[in-house]
């Protein structure tokens, strides 16, 4: 990870990459949600960063970005006529 990447996390065997970039005020951010294999950007919109993530992300925050993570690669899948993997 880079100096201003708050969190990072792949999904689906690293088909995805999730990522929230914090911005100089080190209390907002942009989670940006990539297909690794072609770069194309799935979502890029702005987040709040708790404490400015001085020891690391907040668990609250963490948590939001998972779940809106989770629901727009599964969105892409269904729209690209994939299956959803289970939540288990």
């Amino acid at each position: 990870m880079t100096d201003n990447v708050a969190w990072e996390q792949t999904l689906d065997a690293g088909r995805f990459r999730a990522r929230v970039i914090q911005t100089e005020d080190g209390y907002s951010g942009r989670l940006v949600v990539t297909v690794v294999e072609t770069n194309d950007v799935l979502l890029d919109e702005p987040v709040g960063i708790a404490y400015a993530a001085r020891f690391g992300p907040d668990a609250e925050d963490v948590g939001v970005w998972q779940a809106r993570t989770i629901s727009v690669v599964d969105d892409w899948l269904r729209e690209n006529g994939e299956e959803v993997p289970d939540a288990d």
